[in-house]
């Protein structure tokens, strides 16, 4: 099971990429949202009761879905409301029933942001679309929150989709590695991570099918090569 965890600001394109990705991959979508206005009905925004039925609405969400062994794609905007530790919680949650949290970032300059903000698109989920109620809260530190986990893929979302795709999934690091060959085991101690490699491959990443790890045998990981 793989938890894809799209996480970014307001207005970037989380939604977007992930209804792309869901298209793509057959996974189910858990749209932060319909979380955030269930328990928006009963609670005021950043209460204590919301924050904590929030949290648990999301976590059980993710233990269910990783015993079924359900893959999803989630969107998350990080901000100050989020109980800290969350993030170690969703990763213990998922792992503990032996499924995966991929991390995607996506990132988008605070002048694009601005410009998308009152988006009509934006309406259909009760959206923040105040450009001046976003800035205030922006300089106030609500949006505010701890670095994620590096991700294994970062997105900048103010170019067009197919550039923004190709021009980042396409990067190769100065060991001549991609985000596929990353995931599967560029070197000898790595744990290799088949479904996180396909994942990336078939959003473009280039792939060399090399698996340097122990646990891999003449460049094929023990359970299985990646779905080319």
């Amino acid at each position: 099971m793989q938890l894809v965890f799209i996480h970014g600001p307001a207005a970037c394109g989380k939604l977007t990429v992930a209804n792309e990705l869901v298209a793509m991959s057959g996974m189910r979508l858990f749209h932060n949202h319909l979380t955030v206005d269930l328990v928006r009905a009963l609670f005021d925004f950043g209460s204590e009761p919301f924050v904590r039925l929030r949290e648990s609405i999301w976590l059980e969400a993710f233990r269910e879905a990783a015993e079924l062994g359900q893959s999803l794609v989630f969107t998350f905007h990080p901000e100050a409301s989020v109980r800290s530790g969350f993030l170690e919680r969703v990763i213990s949650t998922v792992s503990s029933h032996c499924g995966e949290v991929v991390f995607i970032e996506l990132t988008c300059p605070e002048s694009e942001i601005e410009r998308r903000i009152s988006s009509e698109s934006r309406a259909n989920y009760g959206k923040l679309r105040s450009l001046s109620e976003y800035v205030t809260l922006r300089d106030s530190g609500a949006f505010s929150y701890p670095a994620l986990p590096a991700p294994a893929l970062r997105l900048d979302t103010s170019t067009p989709c197919s550039a923004a795709s190709r021009g980042s999934v396409d990067i190769v690091n100065d060991d001549g590695n991609s985000a596929a060959d990353m995931a599967y085991g560029p070197s000898r101690f790595f744990i290799p991570k088949p479904e996180t490699a396909d994942l990336l491959v078939k959003l473009g990443s280039p792939f060399q099918d090399n698996c340097r790890s122990d646990q891999c045998v003449d460049g094929k990981f023990l359970s299985g090569p990646v779905a080319k």
